[in-house]
């Protein structure tokens, strides 16, 4: 989606040092639905505050560095949401940037029936002004939250058409379609259905095995976690299904 707000500045140093324990996709996203000069003077107003780096959140596993970083954008995107809704409308293209940002901090955040309800507003305006072509990463997105709530059946109605398309769109083996299919094999899991999730799992790897570019062992390790929380779950279900 093209926004009509000014591209941020180069990053200052301590703007990198504030992005480098973060997820890269998340720098880019609140760089393309923030103007430059709020998220600097936030990230300076975050760096005279004292957090420990060395302390965590032991059911998130994440820093209180980053719960602070990830708080500070999560105040910043939902404040600058509601005013662009007042302003430029709901279905305004800097409108749904920002949502899109605000939605993936959620997800961060582990705040995921807030990121839930966020994706589906996002969806349904993507939807409406864009077309569903337009609008397969909200919906590879709202999968994945999905999921981290156990919702894996409704996961699985989001994601199962929507894979075919990505494969289509952007070929077999894209990043994207990868990341599709393991949000999928993963719904399918969750649901107890290990051998089609394993077979789709098989053709994974495969697909990723094959593929060129840099991205290929990143894409690999992903499908062999996959792989390795799959077996984690077996017994599991195996257990509560014979009890």
């Amino acid at each position: 989606m093209t926004s009509s707000i000014s591209s941020p500045q180069s990053p200052a140093k301590s703007d990198n040092n504030f992005w480098g324990s973060l997820p890269p996709g998340l720098h880019d996203a609140a760089a393309r639905a923030l103007p430059a000069d709020k998220l600097r003077q936030m990230i300076q107003r975050l760096g005279n505050q004292d957090v420990s780096t060395n302390t965590h959140d032991q059911a998130h596993e994440v820093s209180l560095e980053q719960q602070a970083k990830l708080n500070a954008l999560d105040e910043l995107l939902l404040h600058t949401v509601q005013t662009r809704q007042q302003t430029l409308g709901r279905e305004h293209e800097d409108t749904l940037e920002a949502m899109h940002a605000l939605a993936m901090v959620q997800t961060e955040l582990r705040h995921c029936s807030q990121a839930e309800t966020t994706y589906r507003q996002l969806l349904e305006a993507h939807e409406r002004t864009m077309g569903p072509d337009k609008s397969w990463a909200v919906s590879n997105n709202l999968g994945l939250v999905l999921n981290q709530q156990k919702k894996y059946a409704e996961a699985e109605a989001i994601l199962r058409p929507l894979l075919p398309r990505l494969q289509g769109r952007m070929g077999k083996d894209s990043p994207q379609a990868l990341g599709c299919l393991r949000h999928l094999m993963e719904a399918v899991g969750g649901q107890g259905r290990y051998k089609e999730a394993e077979e789709m799992n098989v053709k994974g790897f495969e697909l990723a095995r094959g593929m060129g570019g840099e991205h290929r062992p990143a894409e690999m390790e992903a499908m062999q976690e996959m792989a390795a929380q799959l077996e984690e779950w077996k017994p599991m279900h195996e257990t509560l299904a014979a009890s």
